[in-house]
C-alpha cells in the first residue's frame, strides 16, 4: 500500500450484493499483478474459506473475526482462531484506512456524482475514473523519486 496505487476493479450494478462473492476474482487479479506478503480485509471478509484461500497462496491474513464475544473453543476454522488467539496485528490492520482515502481522493479530484444513466456507460466512467486516480498517483510518485 506504499504507492495506493488500483491494482484490481470490478464493478457491481446492485448496491445491495455484498463484495465477497466478487473476492475469489479480485484476489486473481491482485496475485497476478503485485506481489503480496499480507491480504488485510475488513469484518465481512471473516470467513474459514477466504483465510484457506490466502493462505494456500502462502500470504498472511489479517482479518479481524466477526463476534468477538464468542469464546475461542466455539469459532470455528484454523485460521479464524489464530485471529481470536492474539495473531492479530492491529498495526497492520489500520493499513486499511489507505483503502478509505482513496475513495476520498477519488471522489474529491473527480467528483462524486456519475453523470451516466446507461449500465456500460457508469462502468466504463468509474474505470475512467480509476485509471486518472491511478495516472494522478503515478504522476506524484515519480515527482517524490
Amino acid at each position: 500500500m506504499k504507492t495506493q496505487i488500483i491494482c484490481a476493479v470490478i464493478i457491481q450494478h446492485h448496491s445491495v450484493s455484498h463484495d465477497v462473492k466478487h473476492f475469489l476474482e479480485l484476489f486473481g487479479q491482485m496475485i497476478a499483478i503485485i506481489p503480496m506478503w499480507i491480504t488485510v480485509l475488513d469484518k465481512g471478509y471473516d470467513s474459514e474459506p477466504i483465510h484457506q484461500m490466502i493462505h494456500n497462496e502462502n500470504l498472511t491474513s489479517m482479518i479481524p473475526t466477526r463476534n468477538i464475544t464468542v469464546l475461542i473453543s466455539r469459532t470455528r476454522g484454523k485460521y479464524r482462531k489464530q485471529m481470536k488467539r492474539g495473531e492479530f496485528d492491529y498495526s497492520l490492520y489500520h493499513q486499511q484506512n489507505k483503502t478509505e482515502t482513496i475513495f476520498s481522493v477519488i471522489k474529491r479530484r473527480f467528483g462524486s456524482e456519475i453523470k451516466s444513466y446507461n449500465d456500460t456507460m457508469k462502468e466504463k466512467e468509474l474505470l475512467y475514473r480509476v485509471l486518472a486516480y491511478n495516472y494522478h498517483r503515478m504522476c506524484i510518485i515519480s515527482a517524490l523519486v
